[in-house]
């Protein structure tokens, strides 16, 4: 349970600095967090636990819930860099946003891909 705590708060304190979590934001993202954890586990294939697969799985974890955090934020568009010499000021658009978002979920399934069960296809009923 301790090390479950551990990986847990892991999780949080990782995706709240890839997402830039405001405080207001703390308590829908550890329930993102805490969906997340459940979500990859859930698809964990049989004889895998987190133990075996612990930064991989806290990674994956974080990804997915700071991407969530990150596409439920309104307001379109965020400061996405700032130059100081010759000033430069770019902003982020909610399609970049939106496809930031889906490559962190494509990468955290993609680096769980040896954990997980394939979930992606299934032939049935396919004649040679």
């Amino acid at each position: 349970m301790d090390n479950e705590m551990t990986v847990q708060q892991e999780i949080l304190a990782i995706a709240a600095e890839l997402s830039r979590a405001q405080e207001s934001e703390q308590g829908v993202l550890e329930k993102l967090c805490m969906a997340a954890y459940a979500s990859v586990e859930e698809r964990l294939r049989e004889g895998v636990c987190v133990a075996d697969c612990a930064a991989a799985f806290t990674c994956a974890c974080a990804w997915l819930a700071a991407g969530e955090l990150i596409a439920s934020r309104k307001g379109g568009e965020e400061l996405s860099s700032l130059r100081a010499g010759d000033l430069s000021v770019t902003r982020r658009s909610d399609g970049e946003r939106a496809a930031a978002c889906v490559r962190l979920s494509r990468q955290a399934w993609e680096l769980m891909a040896p954990y997980i069960r394939d979930s992606g296809f299934c032939f049935r009923g396919v004649r040679a």
